[in-house]
């Protein structure tokens, strides 16, 4: 099996942000691969018009998969959107938002700021971050970071 084949293989769960065009088509592609979806928005109206605009995606590639079986075509859409949760209008806080972004993708970013401006008092590494990432906790992915994750 190729490496990038096993890595994709390892996610079971993924958590988008942002229910609009681009978060809806990630959180399509996700559900579509039979992984588990949580797409997250500040807003419901917004969230609820990425879940329809999903469902209205998929039952055009569900007519084209399946054109002489309406029944499997409806199957198809109703599992993928099975797998698809909106995770409604909660506002995220910082530390929740760097938990799902993934810790160690937040320390990455500032190592590279700190490099690129090293005068910037703003883009230093932040210490309890990496106390986290050294001990393995990366956020939601890891199932621990400033938060518990099931």
């Amino acid at each position: 099996m190729h490496r990038a084949t096993r890595c994709l293989a390892a996610v079971q769960h993924v958590t988008v942000l942002g229910a609009g065009l681009m978060g809806g088509g990630i959180a399509q592609v996700a559900a579509a691969t039979s992984h588990k979806v949580c797409l997250v928005d500040v807003s419901s109206d917004v969230l609820d018009a990425g879940l329809k605009r999903i469902e209205n995606s998929l039952s055009r590639v569900a007519r084209k998969k399946f054109r002489d079986n309406e029944e499997e075509a409806n199957e198809y859409v109703a599992a993928t959107m099975v797998r698809t949760a909106a995770c409604h209008g909660h506002p995220m806080g910082p530390f929740q938002l760097l938990d799902y972004v993934g810790l160690d993708t937040t320390s990455f970013i500032t190592h590279g700021w700190a490099r690129d401006y090293p005068d910037v008092e703003l883009f230093q590494p932040v210490k309890s971050i990496d106390e986290k990432v050294e001990r393995g906790e990366m956020g939601a992915k890891s199932g621990k970071g400033y938060y518990e994750h099931k």
